[in-house]
């Protein structure tokens, strides 16, 4: 669990434990994309422990991610997704074999959790190593894609009164600049800065300096 996992981290850090090479005062949480919408989850019950937040294009809604999800893989594709979420539950939860697998990222005719155009997989694998470590594979097992479909970060930003870096990317069609504004006006204390690019335009050339400025 990610968001437990940074609560946990938090909880540390802010205990004093450290040595005063870290100011355990004055911690900012920072996420992209995925991790995103969890630092704003967490800023949600931690705020009191952080000094602020950097939400780089964040997923803020499973629900609008569903819809279009639905409306990019059509009938046939939504009803393929449908059959491999609950074989996953009913093989991997139920009867204890191995998960059915459906693939992170991939392109508009492949069925992932990212569905998106050959240019924009080519940029989210370039910021990968050459030779991962461990036995990472772009893969995932497909009832997590029914868990993401209820995770909705947003609801989650009205409560937040510590100050808020939104980062989002005019080009975004993983997670929607839209929402991103949206999200913004509902924080107290929060400034937008737009990148011009696509979600994976911000990890490196102009995207990466104008995000990083």
């Amino acid at each position: 669990n990610h968001v437990k996992d940074i609560k946990l981290v938090i909880e540390y850090i802010s205990s004093g434990q450290l040595d005063d090479r870290i100011n355990s005062q004055s911690i900012v949480l920072w996420g992209s994309s995925f991790a995103g919408g969890h630092s704003l989850v967490v800023a949600n019950e931690l705020q009191h422990k952080l000094k602020g937040i950097i939400s780089q294009v964040p997923h803020l809604s499973g629900k609008a991610a569903s819809k279009r999800g639905i409306i990019d893989r059509g009938l046939f594709g939504t009803i393929k997704v449908a059959v491999l979420v609950i074989s996953d539950y009913v093989l991997s939860e139920l009867l204890g074999y191995e998960p059915v697998y459906i693939k992170i990222a991939g392109t508009t005719n492949d069925t992932a959790y990212m569905m998106m155009n050959q240019e924009s997989l080519d940029l989210y694998f370039s910021k990968h190593p050459k030779i991962y470590l461990g036995s990472w594979k772009n893969l995932a097992p497909a009832r997590t894609l029914a868990i993401m479909s209820l995770y909705n970060p947003i609801d989650y930003v009205s409560n937040i009164s510590i100050p808020v870096l939104f980062i989002g990317a005019n080009q975004d069609t993983l997670c929607p600049i839209d929402l991103i504004q949206l999200a913004n006006q509902l924080v107290n204390k929060s400034e937008l800065v737009l990148v011009d690019g696509s979600h994976f335009d911000i990890y490196q050339g102009k995207g990466y300096e104008t995000a990083t400025n």
